[in-house]
């Protein structure tokens, strides 16, 4: 897959879009100008930037804070006899597992942000500091996505919260990606690499050097320079990854909710007031207007039914 830097070019791909050109067509207008820029697929890549950046455009800011993250841990240290079917009694627990660096971005929010530990903070497993950053983001958010959040990510996020004493953070809605793509797809892996690199050929994890998570563990700073650097790809990949599986979520936090602005219909997914009707969403006693969204591609429905209470009184169920 190729290492372009599609943000070098943000500003000429914004400039053919507002033209009417492809993702294809802006990518043939590139490479017209800059030569090959690589293998299959690298328009879903532009469109995938398209997708980032006009969330940033026409002046339009979205009042909700959707918050991409994602952690890296310590290992789980313990005397143990065996590789295989283990179950380690708590008395051999060397060393608990603690968080090593999380990264994290507001959604369309070019800066992503990081914390690390020291080596210091490392030797004495003490998280407390990166912990308490993170704990401010969940307390800010709106909504939370990760891949593979109810499992992993909020959990052990939430693990550490206690920990720390840092209490509940405010209420938030979430997305997992994970269960999005097992929910709505057939993809042969629901892996996040798999998904953006193989299948929507968008990008995919960074290649990490053998044995970083044990040189991390001993207090390579460069190491850990290394790791953080992965966390913040992931998070990139995350946010480009969970545009294209948006529309798809059914069950998706209605964002319109957020919105402040009440003079236009908003569409539930991102509160986009670009809306056209598109039929009729029927249920057993009831049919509501449908809405495409012209901006994340998600179908929205009316609140009041379109069926008047005589023809009502006359439905069976």
């Amino acid at each position: 897959m190729s290492k372009i830097n599609w943000d070098d070019y943000k500003e000429e791909i914004l400039a053919l879009d507002s033209i009417g050109l492809s993702s294809m067509g802006i990518l043939i207008e590139l490479e017209k100008k800059y030569g090959k820029m690589g293998s299959r697929n690298l328009d879903r890549s532009v469109r995938a930037c398209l997708v980032r950046w006009r969330g940033t455009l026409d002046g339009y800011t979205p009042q909700s804070k959707v918050l991409i993250f994602d952690l890296e841990t310590a290992p789980l240290i313990a005397y143990t006899w065996g590789i295989w079917n283990v179950n380690i009694n708590t008395d051999f627990i060397i060393r608990d597992w603690f968080v090593f660096c999380w990264s994290a971005k507001w959604l369309f929010d070019d800066k992503i942000m990081s914390e690390a530990l020291t080596p210091k903070e490392i030797k004495k497993a003490n998280d407390k500091r990166i912990i308490k950053k993170l704990w401010k983001l969940f307390d800010e958010a709106d909504v939370i996505v990760a891949h593979n959040l109810d499992k992993f990510d909020e959990k052990r996020s939430k693990t550490r919260f206690l920990k720390h004493d840092l209490k509940l953070p405010s209420p938030y809605s979430k997305v997992d990606t994970l269960k999005v793509a097992r929910r709505n797809f057939n993809i042969i892996s629901n892996r996040l690499d798999y998904i953006g690199k193989d299948f929507l050929g968008i990008g995919g994890k960074m290649e990490t050097p053998r044995g970083l998570w044990q040189s991390v563990d001993s207090g390579d700073e460069e190491a850990m320079a290394t790791m953080v650097e992965y966390c913040e790809r992931d998070v990139q990949l995350l946010e480009d990854v969970y545009l294209y599986l948006r529309p798809y979520h059914r069950q998706h936090p209605n964002i319109s909710l957020m919105e402040e602005d009440d003079s236009h219909l908003h569409c539930k997914t991102c509160a986009s007031s670009k809306l056209t009707e598109c039929g009729e969403h029927k249920t057993m006693v009831a049919a509501y207007t449908a809405y495409r969204c012209g901006d994340c591609g998600s179908i929205s429905y009316g609140r009041k039914t379109q069926i008047d209470k005589e023809h009502s009184k006359n439905i069976l169920k």
